[in-house]
């Protein structure tokens, strides 16, 4: 073979091998797309489906963007509580701080678990009741932004 050639293919070569190289670098690795938290997932208005198992006639709850949240219970077509204070959420379970009862002064703080699924907007919170555990599901009904 003559110099030139081998020249050539020895360039070839080379470029071949960092080529490969470069291809197989770290910063390849997939990384997991991070989405909204689960704080920015509640955000809006949620009224619940069945809530006769609570002994209610409605349940609303409002998540703010601000970590802020309301929750209206009507009795007997009668508005009855409304409790707000601030919460957080992890993927299982939801904690409310109550600041106030029907503007009465409260300092509790109860974790109920839930179920959030994206595909429908549905909310599936446990609700600790006398004699176990009610299952409600909430629809999100806020008016979408435009």
């Amino acid at each position: 073979m003559n110099t030139k050639l081998q020249r050539i293919l020895l360039a070839l070569g080379l470029s071949v091998a960092v080529f490969a190289f470069i291809g197989c670098s770290e910063d390849d690795e997939e990384t997991t797309p991070t989405g909204p938290t689960m704080e920015e997932r509640l955000v809006g208005l949620w009224e619940g489906g069945d809530v006769s198992g609570l002994g209610v006639d409605s349940s609303m709850y409002t998540f703010n963007s601000d970590g802020s949240y309301e929750w209206r219970i009507v009795v007997n077509l009668d508005l009855d509580v409304i409790e707000s204070g601030t919460y957080s959420a992890d993927d299982n379970s939801i904690t409310f701080m109550v600041d106030s009862v029907d503007g009465a002064p409260s300092d509790t703080a109860y974790t109920w678990d839930h179920h959030l699924t994206a595909e429908d907007d549905t909310l599936h919170l446990d609700h600790e009741v006398e004699g176990g555990v009610e299952t409600v599901t909430y629809i999100n009904v806020t008016p979408p932004v435009n």
